[in-house]
Parts: C-alpha cells; structure tokens; sequence
C-alpha cells in the first residue's frame, strides 16, 4: 500500500545551534565538533576529517546530534542531506544554517528518509 505523509508526522525537526558571531576553531580546547553546510558533499556523504572544534556559547546539550539524525542544507546552491554515523568522541553540533531531522524509527528508518531527500524525486519537494 502507498501512503503519502508529511515530514513532520514521522520525524522532529529543528534547526542547529544558532552562533552570534564568526565561527572559531578552537582546536583542542573545544568541547563539541561543529558540522557546517560545507562538510555535506553534493553525494550527502558527510567528511567528519576536518570538523571545526569550538566552544558553543550557552547550552548545547538541546543541540547535540546523534546517530541516524539527518542534516538538511537550507542555504546554498546545492540541496542535499547528510546523515550521522557512528561517534567521533566529542559531541556534534551544527549551526542554524542546517535543518536537524530525527526520525521516529518506528514510523521511518533514516537511511531511507536520507536516500530519498537526495533522490531526484525527493528534491523536487
């Protein structure tokens, strides 16, 4: 059977963490990663290699992200999502630039929900 649903009937969606001011690597001293709309390929391959470390002001544990969750771009020329894998030791924040889509996983599975975000079909909606 085929049923149409909308996003927010299977899934929570926010927006990343909001910076007031440039974004600063702070390297090692920083306590959280910060994905930003250029670490998700135009394949909706995240590259964690080179994740800016900072240290976000007020309280980002609202804003961690967590395996399956799905990072959507809202501004560039390109549209496309990445998904979260696995752990990186510290904990994951993106900014406001990116939408933050968590999956109930008992009405959607997330990879699936990625794929299609990125599918031709998908990005026509």
């Amino acid at each position: 059977m085929h049923k149409i649903v909308t996003l927010e009937s299977v899934a929570e969606i926010r927006l990343g963490m909001p910076f007031k001011s440039a974004i600063q690597d702070a390297g090692e001293q920083g306590s959280c990663y910060l994905i930003q709309t250029k670490d998700i390929g135009l394949d909706g391959i995240l590259d964690l290699g080179a994740l800016t470390s900072v240290i976000p002001e007020g309280n980002p544990e609202k804003h961690y992200l967590f395996p399956n969750d799905i990072l959507l771009r809202l501004r560039g020329p390109v549209f496309s999502a990445g998904i979260i894998e696995g752990n990186l030791g510290k904990p994951i924040i993106t900014s406001n630039q990116l939408a933050v889509i968590r999956c109930n996983d008992n009405l959607i599975l997330p990879h699936y929900l990625h794929w299609y975000i990125n599918s031709t079909s998908g990005s026509k909606h």
